[in-house]
């Protein structure tokens, strides 16, 4: 084989070790990056569920305030008419 040829052949050899490197190093870096989406997914679903439930018990509680308020108004309003007309 010539100079030329065994350079050539060294080349390609080098080309290819470089591809397969490149493939098993791009594999590895996919993976990592899949674990940290799944891992920010996870971290959002969590961070925005319980913001969600906050919410979610905050409006329960200030509803449930107001009904409460609303209904103290109209039985001392109620027991105020009673006792005004002397009953």
């Amino acid at each position: 084989m010539s100079d030329v040829g065994k350079k050539e052949k060294k080349d390609s050899d080098l080309e290819l070790e470089s591809a397969r490197l490149c493939h098993v190093t791009l594999v590895k870096a996919t993976f990592v990056k899949n674990q940290v989406r799944l891992l920010y997914a996870i971290l959002n679903a969590v961070i925005f569920g319980s913001l969600a439930f906050y919410a979610f018990y905050q409006g329960t509680r200030g509803l449930a305030e107001a009904t409460t308020d609303k209904l103290s108004a109209i039985m001392l309003m109620h027991f105020g008419l009673l006792k005004d007309l002397g009953l």
